[in-house]
């Protein structure tokens, strides 16, 4: 269903409906226009909480996301490889440096969040940036500006990372996971 990844163009619908239907009824007092406005009304409502209730798989990568960069914010490296499929090693010593070469993240924000589904659904391709303030050891802070591309498996019910790919920030080459390149 197309409202459950964004359910404003239904709701705005419904509520212009709604909205000409009072209208009607004020200028013509036919309760069949109040009767269905209060019915677009209603409609209005529930594709909000249906949107709430829904969590489609999209919406679960997108937390993902925003989970295991917190996790990476507080350096927690052990919560931030748990994302991570089993088998899938390569990345656990990039991941376990990055995290002893920074001392601190003063502040991380996930930006252009993108999630395509491939693979019937079975896999995920995630596009984010991460803009940070980090500290590294013995170096005073630095923004750095990030392109991440992550593919995603479904396992046991969970998606996890299976693949990842570091973007230039402008020209979206392929860049070495610990470059220090900004």
């Amino acid at each position: 269903m197309w409202f459950t990844e964004n359910p404003w163009p239904p709701i705005i619908i419904f509520g212009a409906l709604a909205a000409m239907l009072c209208l009607l009824w004020m200028s013509q007092s036919r309760r069949v226009y109040l009767v269905t406005a209060i019915l677009m009304f209603a409609a209005c409502v529930g594709t909000f909480f249906l949107e709430r209730l829904v969590v489609t798989d999209g919406e679960q990568v997108e937390a993902r996301i925003v989970e295991m960069t917190d996790a990476f914010r507080r350096l927690d490296v052990e919560r931030t490889l748990d994302f991570f499929a089993a088998g899938v090693d390569e990345f656990d010593a990039p991941i376990r440096i990055g995290g002893s070469m920074i001392g601190e993240v003063h502040s991380l924000n996930i930006k252009d969040v993108q999630v395509e589904l491939v693979s019937a659904g079975s896999r995920a391709r995630s596009h984010f940036r991460a803009n940070g303030v980090i500290s590294a050891a013995g170096v005073t802070a630095q923004r750095y500006t990030t392109r991440w591309l992550f593919t995603w498996q479904k396992e046991a019910g969970e998606w996890k990372v299976i693949k990842i790919q570091r973007l230039h920030p402008l020209s979206g080459e392929d860049m070495y996971l610990l470059s220090t390149d900004r």
